[in-house]
C-alpha cells in the first residue's frame, strides 16, 4: 500500500497525462492536481472522475490573471462543482510585479466566492508575496470557511507563522526542503500543518519533470529534518492529508 500525497502537481501539462492519472491511482497516490485557468478544469475532472485517489482543482493562476480575468464568470460557474480550488494566489516576482493589482483584484474576487461555502480546499501561490496573500486571506476568506494550503512557500518566517496562527497547511517539495529557508520553515511549524508536494513538471529532477510517484525524496529530507524514520513520516503526512480534505 503506497497511500504517499503530492499536494501540488499539474497532471494535465504533462505529455502523459492519462497513463499519470492511471499510474497514481494504481499506486495508492493521494494527487491534488491544480489547474491554471478556468476553461481546461471541467476536461481534467472528467478524465480524473473514474480515478479514486485524484483530486482537480479548479484554478486562476496569478501568472495569467492579466490574460484570464476574463474567465471569471467560468470559474464562479464550475465553483459549485469541486471542493479543491487551486492555483490561485498573488505572484510579486519582477517578471509579474506589473500585474499585480490585477492580480489581487482576481484573487480577492476568488476569495469571497469561495467563502460563500463551507467546505473549499485551496492551494495557493505566495511567490514574493507572502505577506499580501496572507492579509487577503485574512481579510477575504474566514478560516472556518474551509481550509488553505500555501504550496512551495518561500515567504518569511514571520509572515509563516503569522499564516499559520490563520490556519493554513503547508505544501513542501523536495527543492525547498534543500534550502536554509525551507528547513528553518519546517523546523518552526507545527507538523500537522505540513503536507508533501512534487509540483511536477515544473519542478525537474535531473532534467525531467518530477512524477507524484517521486514524492518520497521530500519525504525522505522530511524524515531527517524531523528526526524520525520514513515509516513514521509518511504516516504524519498522510494523517494530514485526511484532516484537510475530512
Amino acid at each position: 500500500m503506497s497511500e504517499f500525497v503530492d499536494c501540488h502537481c499539474h497532471l494535465d501539462l504533462f505529455e502523459d497525462h492519462i497513463e499519470l492519472l492511471r499510474e497514481c491511482d494504481q499506486k495508492k497516490i493521494n494527487v491534488l492536481t491544480v489547474t491554471n485557468a478556468p476553461c481546461v478544469w471541467k476536461r481534467n475532472y472528467e478524465l480524473a472522475m473514474p480515478y479514486k485517489y485524484i483530486r482537480v482543482a479548479l484554478g486562476l493562476h496569478p501568472q495569467l490573471a492579466e490574460e484570464r480575468k476574463n474567465e471569471l464568470g467560468l470559474f464562479e460557474k464550475y465553483i459549485k462543482e469541486t471542493r479543491f480550488i487551486g492555483e490561485i494566489g498573488l505572484d510579486g516576482s519582477k517578471e509579474y510585479i506589473k500585474s499585480l493589482n490585477v492580480q489581487e483584484e482576481v484573487f480577492k474576487r476568488i476569495l469571497k466566492l469561495c467563502s460563500n461555502y463551507n467546505d473549499k480546499i485551496l492551494s495557493v501561490h505566495s511567490r514574493n508575496a507572502a505577506r499580501n496573500v496572507v492579509m487577503n486571506l485574512k481579510a477575504y476568506y474566514p478560516i472556518e470557511k474551509g481550509k488553505v494550503i500555501l504550496h512551495w512557500y518561500s515567504g518569511s518566517l514571520k509572515d509563516a507563522i503569522s499564516a499559520v496562527r490563520y490556519g493554513c497547511y503547508f505544501s513542501v517539495n523536495e527543492r525547498m526542503l534543500q534550502t536554509q529557508s525551507g528547513i528553518s520553515l519546517i523546523k518552526n511549524i507545527p507538523r500537522n500543518r505540513i503536507l508533501t508536494e512534487t509540483d511536477g513538471p515544473f519542478l525537474k529532477r535531473d532534467e525531467k519533470p518530477l512524477r507524484s510517484m517521486q514524492v518520497n525524496r521530500a519525504l525522505n529530507i522530511l524524515s531527517k529534518i524531523w528526526g524520525i524514520d520514513m515509516l513514521q513520516t509518511k504516516e504524519v503526512i498522510f494523517v494530514n492529508f485526511n484532516e484537510l480534505i475530512k
